[in-house]
């Protein structure tokens, strides 16, 4: 997957997901062989629909465009995807296009 999100959104991310999710989310469950075996092969759009209508469990649906990019910026970051110069937006048309996988190890 080219980049299709910017290093300052997976940093502005990472705290997030401190303060939004870790109270029932471990990083863990978003990356590595976990991560594929429910995302890989799925479009990006899932993901990102999944993030903004369902989180913060006690606020589902209370997440911003720009929390739920950053938030996935920072999921697609720690499964090793490179950043891009194009910022990752709330697109689903586009988002759609896009096949969820980690780069080969």
């Amino acid at each position: 997957m080219d980049g299709i999100f910017t290093a300052q959104q997976a940093a502005r991310g990472a705290p997030l997901f401190t303060d939004l999710c870790q109270r029932c989310h471990s990083i863990q469950e978003f990356t590595g062989r976990t991560f594929d075996a429910i995302w890989a092969g799925v479009p990006a759009a899932a993901l990102y629909v999944r993030i903004a209508n369902t989180m913060p469990l006690d606020q589902p649906g209370s997440l911003s465009v720009s929390q739920v990019s950053n938030l996935m910026a920072h999921i697609l970051n720690e499964n090793g995807n490179p950043s891009g110069d194009l910022p990752l937006e709330g697109d689903l048309e586009f988002l759609m296009t896009i096949t969820l996988a980690r780069p080969n190890e």
